[in-house]
């Protein structure tokens, strides 16, 4: 599991969905906290 900030995940998104795709789950965060998962 990885944890990228809402602006990192706004700004790389598709590679977001390549790495979900791949079988990676990823958390994003705002201000230091999780406020969604991405898992596929």
């Amino acid at each position: 599991m990885s944890a990228v900030t809402a602006f990192e995940a706004r700004t790389r998104f598709g590679e977001s969905l390549e790495r979900v795709a791949r079988g990676e789950e990823i958390v994003i965060t705002r201000h230091g906290k999780p406020v969604a998962r991405i898992i596929g």
